[in-house]
């Protein structure tokens, strides 16, 4: 920190700078988190050279295709950095991320297989370091595939993060060689957003066709008071912000086909409840089944977050531990917004998706949209602020158990991000997306349906919506 210090100034003596950082502490230290000294030291030095320590990211890509082998499962290894911002160091010849300083993280992962009919395609964290929990699975079984997944973490300093492919097709599968096979890694500074992240240490029975609220019951954080051991099945807002809350399903059975649906259920303090997004989707062919549902929501103080998780299975089948878990991050600073936000949504009007076209999504229902966004076209927000960008997508369809549904954000015309899948057996089929990007001004963001059941498909408004929070 000392060294960056002097870098960025008219080289000061050792004595001048301690001089300055006293004078800020005395004032500003009481003002920050208890127990946490290494981050308010790190917050004052920030402020003083201008840098912003509460803030920093890091993604890797692979531009050429790599080959999976059944069966096995395959580190994806990346031969490209997209950006790299603050405390990480990138390990290409390891494939793996190494923490530099113990905070929380966002993880995002994505991988896009090559077409191949057979078997089940799974994306999982490899966490080398043994953080507990830190792994999560989205299985596909036919077709080009493509998943991506999210989970909010604690990590402590030296750990490396990492995510492993596998399929079950018989014989190797290539990946894609576009920018949708990834890994990123966000710091969340908990010195400015408060944060929890709560997981089940108790396998919980789930009856079949009856959406059921999953109980946690450790907690291994909470800077908000969000969790209460009276109420394990939610997480209460202590504040009215803007909150990130990601949430991870595993459903202990393997090789029986059905529908797999997994909420986020807003139970607001007014008493009614609503859903903000939701991730449901066919069986995986082999495996175990596990997903996961983001969103970026306005929540007010006295709000409550649940996740829901249906199957129509016949019997009751266990969600297990320790990888069914939800996290929850407020991403506004103390005490007003400082990130600008976007949100807005499809109109009640359906919009007809015709079968083989990519289509750009309608989201004409502007809901918020700050400085760093412009949003008077219907399908396409303009970005106005260099940074970077958090997205968050969801698209659901009306029923029809057959055939591909793909979900796609695109920046200036591109995938950066897909969720490629069968449709679910039952019930309408929903797509959830998380992305972290560097954008520039002037760059624009489309979401774009893809779907081949021969027809046109109709999308649900309810849970079809674009998302972005600028996080620098």
């Amino acid at each position: 920190m000392l060294r960056r210090l002097r870098l960025a100034c008219c080289p000061p003596s050792r004595a001048a700078v301690f001089a300055v950082l006293s004078l800020v502490a005395s004032a500003c230290l009481s003002q920050l988190p208890e127990n946490r000294d290494e981050i308010a030291l790190e917050l004052l030095i920030g402020f003083l050279v201008g840098n912003n320590p509460d803030f920093s990211a890091t993604r890797v890509s692979r531009s050429s295709p790599q080959s999976i082998a059944s069966g096995v499962d395959t580190a994806l290894a990346f031969d490209q950095i997209d950006f790299a911002t603050g405390s990480f160091a990138v390990v290409p010849a390891t494939n793996n991320l190494v923490v530099r300083t113990e905070d929380l993280y966002l993880l995002n992962g994505g991988v896009e297989f090559q077409a191949h009919g057979v078997g089940s395609r799974t994306l999982r964290f490899l966490d080398p370091a043994a953080v507990a929990g830190t792994q999560s699975t989205r299985g596909l079984f036919t077709s080009t595939t493509a998943h991506s997944i999210s989970m909010l973490r604690e990590l402590s300093a030296g750990a490396t993060i990492a995510v492993q492919a596998s399929q079950t097709s018989g014989s190797a599968v290539d990946t894609t060689s576009e920018a949708t096979t990834q890994l990123s890694l966000t710091r969340l500074n908990r010195a400015v957003a408060s944060a929890a992240f709560v997981r089940k240490t108790a396998v919980q029975a789930v009856s079949a066709s009856i959406q059921t609220a999953v109980t946690f019951q450790t907690v291994d954080y909470d800077t908000g008071g969000y969790y209460s051991a009276a109420q394990q099945d939610r997480l209460t807002i202590q504040e009215s912000g803007v909150y990130l809350i990601v949430g991870n399903a595993r459903l202990g059975v393997t090789g029986v086909a059905g529908t797999r649906g997994v909420d986020l259920l807003v139970n607001s303090a007014t008493g009614s409840s609503f859903t903000i997004a939701r991730d449901q989707r066919s069986a995986a062919a082999t495996g175990e089944g596990n997903q996961d549902v983001s969103a970026v929501y306005s929540l007010n103080a006295g709000d409550s977050v649940s996740l829901r998780y249906y199957h129509n299975n016949a019997g009751a089948h266990n969600l297990e531990f320790p990888l069914t878990s939800m996290g929850i991050a407020r991403l506004d600073s103390n005490p007003v917004s400082s990130r600008s936000v976007l949100r807005r949504s499809a109109p009640a009007a359906v919009q007809s998706i015709p079968a083989g076209v990519a289509t750009a999504v309608v989201l004409s229902e502007v809901e918020r949209a700050d400085a760093a966004f412009s949003a008077t076209d219907t399908t396409t927000t303009t970005i106005a602020e260099t940074g970077f960008y958090l997205l968050v997508a969801s698209a659901e369809f009306v029923n029809q158990n057959f055939a591909r549904r793909d979900l796609n954000i695109n920046v200036n015309g591109s995938a950066v991000a897909r969720e490629a899948r069968l449709a679910s057996t039952t019930g309408n089929g929903s797509l959830n997306l998380l992305h972290m990007q560097q954008l520039n001004a002037g760059d624009t963001v489309q979401l774009r349906m893809f779907q081949n059941t021969g027809g046109n498909l109709d999308l649900i408004s309810a849970n079809s919506f674009l998302q972005i929070v600028k996080l620098d």
